[in-house]
């Protein structure tokens, strides 16, 4: 054979398997599409039929779960396209790698939302066709979801408001015969509207004394005449009656027949079902009890009452305000306030400084709207003596915030209270560990708590269970006072320091481990002594330290050098300063 016939040869032989090749690929691409073209027409059959078409070991829930969007029955708000035939197709060694686009849409909604995403799968032969052996729908699954949140919350907003647009109209109309309709409730099935004659609100704020609040129903019958200085929640702890104030003092009125059944001439009530009492009071410093009656009687009426008080057992082991729980909360009729719950507790958990007298910003809708306050709780009261005189009722509160930076927010409420359970002092802790209470002389008390510093003003620390200090001067008989300070370590400003204020167990991380310290590291020694030195005005020389304190308002440096102030300083700083220069020389020095 001459040579040109040779080479004639070997291109008609390869260009015929290129071409055999190209065909070969573009049959199984055919083909491969034709599965595709019949698996989205399949999405209209049963989901045995459907699931014929997999050969997987995924769970046919999960992919079931992915199913009803593409069959548009996940959500009748959002509709899903998946655009097969536009799929993008690898061909791997038999098998097929299958992207296809998905677009998402709304429908029926005022506002318009769009997603775009994409349905992984992977095809291998089977039976002359495919089958799906792997159904990868995570970040489709992801887009959907999120697409949903978006649009279910304003589906659930736009209901929000359209169930509240008849009350805000009738609020509205309220006004014409009211100076202000500050808030409503629900309670058993009706309504109720707390308005007020005088000045009171600017929004939502109280900003005057000058005011008079009552309670009327939808069509502005009187409940309660407007006479009151505040209303409380409605049913709070007795069916359909709701405390009421005037003059700071505090009574009983009943929704039912529209009567005070108990005069406002209490500090406080405390609901008591023992024997024939109902309730106990405390006017100034006098204790009594109200008989079922609704008649007063002097003095407690049990000694295991009297108990009772004065282990502060009447507040409850639990509370939680939560949104959906039993209690009437109110809202500001208007739209902006929409599921803003704001509870008004009874007078014996305000007085006892428990809670504050208004609960505010609890969620009330299934989405936050205004409210984005999950819940709040109380646990486990505790009572400590202090003084003869004085002793400490702590209470752990918790604050479930949505979609906040501190998901849970939890501290202990300390309150100081006297010989007739009068609050003197409330100190709330960021506690993560036992409150500790040292009398340091007869006019000092000091309060440390393992506190949360590395998120004190921005500051962090080698040591991430430091404790806190809090100081409080005491005075004759019952009088205390909370001394305030602007240092992160309180102690050097009230305290001589010993040893015991740099020591403890202390917990740091280094190289990625958890480990155990007995003595502060140099660097927040270093930090303690600089905070004395920048309530002075020192001016640091080195920036790292300068930068520690400019961002602080109390902070005026001034002077260069210690020497220039060290005769203002008191003599406790003077002290402490002294004392932490011997122990960081002694750390300095080598061993």
């Amino acid at each position: 054979m001459r040579l040109s016939s040779i080479y004639l040869f070997i291109v008609f032989l390869f260009t015929g398997v290129a071409a055999c090749s190209v065909l070969q690929k573009k049959d199984v691409e055919k083909e491969a599409r034709a599965f595709l073209t019949a698996f989205q027409n399949n999405l209209s059959k049963s989901d045995a039929e459907i699931l014929k078409q997999f050969d997987t070991q995924q769970s046919a829930e999960a992919i079931l779960a992915a199913i009803r969007i593409l069959q548009n029955k996940e959500n009748e708000f959002l509709k899903c396209s998946v655009n097969f035939e536009n799929a993008e197709l690898v061909f791997d060694k038999g098998i097929v790698n299958v992207l296809a686009p998905v677009s998402f849409h709304s429908e029926k909604l005022a506002q318009e939302y769009a997603a775009e995403s994409s349905v992984k799968m992977i095809l291998k032969p089977k039976d002359g066709s495919y089958v799906i052996s792997t159904f990868d729908a995570e970040a489709f699954y992801k887009a959907f979801a999120d697409l949903r949140i978006e649009a279910e919350y304003s589906v659930e907003q736009a209901q929000a408001l359209k169930v509240r647009q008849p009350i805000f109209a009738i609020a509205q109309a309220l006004q014409q015969k009211f100076d202000s309709v500050v808030w409503y409730a629900t309670y058993n099935q009706k309504r109720y509207f707390y308005v007020v004659e005088g000045v009171w609100e600017v929004d939502g704020e109280k900003k005057s004394t000058d005011y008079t609040m009552g309670l009327v129903d939808d069509a502005g019958t009187v409940i309660i005449p407007v006479e009151y200085q505040l209303i409380g929640t409605i049913g709070f702890d007795l069916p359909n009656i709701v405390e009421v104030k005037k003059d700071g003092k505090v009574g009983y009125f009943d929704l039912v027949s529209k009567k005070l059944l108990l005069d406002t001439d209490h500090d406080l009530i405390i609901p008591y079902k023992e024997g024939k009492a109902m309730a106990i009071v405390k006017s100034d410093t006098t204790y009594g009890w109200i008989d079922k009656d609704y008649s007063y009687q002097a003095g407690l009426p049990s000694e295991a009452a009297q108990q009772w008080v004065n282990t502060f057992a009447f507040i409850p082991d639990n509370l939680k305000f939560k949104g959906d729980s039993l209690y009437a909360y109110c809202e500001i009729p208007r739209e902006p306030s929409i599921g803003y719950g704001i509870l008004i507790p009874p007078s014996y958990l305000v007085k006892s400084g428990l809670l504050d007298e208004k609960i505010e910003g609890i969620s009330t809708t299934p989405f936050p709207y205004a409210g984005w306050t999950d819940y709040v709780e109380t646990k486990g009261t505790k009572v400590q003596s202090i003084t003869d005189k004085i002793s400490a009722v702590m209470t752990s509160i918790t604050e479930r915030y949505i979609e906040g930076r501190e998901e849970f927010y939890t501290y202990d409420r300390v309150v100081f209270v006297g010989p007739q359970h009068d609050t003197l002092e409330i100190d709330n802790v960021a506690n993560a560990g036992e409150v500790n209470f040292k009398r340091l002389d007869d006019r000092l008390l000091e309060v440390s708590y393992e506190g949360a510093y590395s998120e004190m003003d921005g500051e962090y620390w080698d040591e991430y269970n430091l404790f806190k200090y809090d100081y409080f001067e005491l005075g004759p008989d019952t009088q205390m006072k909370r001394l305030k300070s602007n240092r992160d370590f309180a102690f050097t400003q009230f305290v001589k320091m010993d040893s015991t204020y740099l020591t403890g167990d202390f917990l740091v991380y280094e190289d990625g481990e958890q480990k155990k310290r007995t003595f502060l590291s140099t660097a927040t020694i270093e930090y303690i002594r600089a905070e004395i030195l920048a309530t002075y005005g020192f001016i640091f020389p080195e920036d790292g330290v300068k930068q520690r304190f400019e961002y602080r308002d109390w902070y005026n440096p001034r002077y260069e050098s210690i020497e220039a102030f060290r005769e203002d300083m008191t003599e406790i700083d003077r002290y402490n300063l002294d004392f932490l220069d011997k122990i960081l020389s002694l750390m300095q020095k080598p061993v």
